[in-house]
């Protein structure tokens, strides 16, 4: 097989495609964050803990869903 313009041009174009395409194998399976039982951060209120100092369980009335 010689290497002709064409070729060269063809394997140039395709070899990112492959290079992006062939880390998607490698994707987390799991999420980053911690949440166990689904609640992050044990349902305390973060805004709360940098303006008291201290964590404080947060109003089970506001979520984000």
């Amino acid at each position: 097989m010689t290497m002709n313009r064409r070729t060269l041009l063809t394997l140039g174009a395709s070899l990112p495609v492959l290079v992006l395409t062939a880390n998607v194998g490698f994707a987390q399976s799991t999420p980053k964050f911690y949440a166990e039982d689904g609640i992050a951060i044990d349902g305390t209120d973060p805004v709360t803990y940098f303006t008291e100092g201290a964590p404080i369980v947060g109003d089970s009335a506001i979520t984000y869903a």
